[in-house]
């Protein structure tokens, strides 16, 4: 305050004196005393922005490691399903079961679904904070939104539940699906960095009684449709990888870009 109170009043001095170049410089000193202030002020900005933009792209690069993962144990789990309900397939075309037990498993496992959600935390931080400038130029914010973008299709496909799914639950005895549930329970295991990983046990067989087994069979081959329906569950499970395998390439490409911008 001080510094200031003697700016002014030199000022006036100057002015009363009349010396105007004195009072030209120190109009000239007050103005770049503002322009400097201002001037920091704006490098001080930029800098936070770029601290910014940093973590939201480490972020992230964080959040497509976590996807890519998943995405990497859904094509294992999603070619289980797939080649459990093609073995279905081809029992419901054979005249009769040669395995009914056998059957009733891969026509269980056919129905399992893993139906989590995908990582987007940082993504909906940016948007929520309109900071998508910060995160790079156009080309990356256009590959940004793309990514994001599919993950919205790819989460809406994992959400879809196939009407077999609904169809084979109702029609298979409840004794037959509890006893699958328990010998044959999904594995549940944690990788390296202690994420979920879940997986169909390949190796196991349910204790059903034959005769047991081969009345449940024959009541879930001859329900109407059930070839159809299974028939189109078994395409959405390759639909399901194709998916999975294309959201890998993205994210692969969104982590380039936003590896180079650092």
């Amino acid at each position: 305050m001080k510094t200031q109170a003697s700016v002014v009043r030199r000022f006036r001095d100057h002015l009363a004196e009349h010396n105007w170049l004195a009072v030209a410089i120190d109009v000239a000193i007050v103005v770049l005393g503002v322009f400097l202030g201002m001037q920091a002020n704006n490098w001080n900005a930029a800098r936070l922005d770029r601290q910014r933009g940093e973590q939201y792209r480490q972020g992230l690069i964080n959040d497509l490691d976590a996807n890519e993962e998943d995405f990497r144990q859904r094509i294992v789990y999603y070619r289980q399903v797939h080649d459990a309900g093609y073995a279905a397939l081809q029992d419901l075309r054979r005249s009769q079961s040669a395995d009914p037990t056998g059957f009733l498993l891969e026509a269980f496992k056919a129905t399992n679904i893993l139906p989590r959600s995908t990582r987007r935390a940082t993504y909906q931080q940016i948007l929520s904070a309109g900071a998508m400038e910060l995160v790079g130029d156009e080309s990356i914010r256009r590959k940004v939104i793309s990514y994001y973008s599919g993950l919205d299709m790819t989460d809406a496909t994992i959400a879809a539940l196939p009407p077999y799914r609904d169809r084979l639950r109702s029609i298979m005895p409840y004794e037959m699906q509890r006893s699958i549930l328990v010998d044959c329970p999904e594995m549940d295991r944690e990788d390296a960095k202690g994420r979920p990983d879940v997986f169909l046990n390949a190796s196991c067989r349910p204790k059903l009684d034959p005769n047991d087994a081969a009345s449940a069979a024959a009541k879930v081959r001859s329900a109407p449709d059930i070839q159809l329906d299974l028939t189109r569950s078994i395409v959405d499970d390759d639909q399901r990888v194709l998916q999975f395998q294309s959201m890998q390439r993205n994210a692969d490409e969104l982590r380039a870009a936003l590896e180079n911008k650092r």
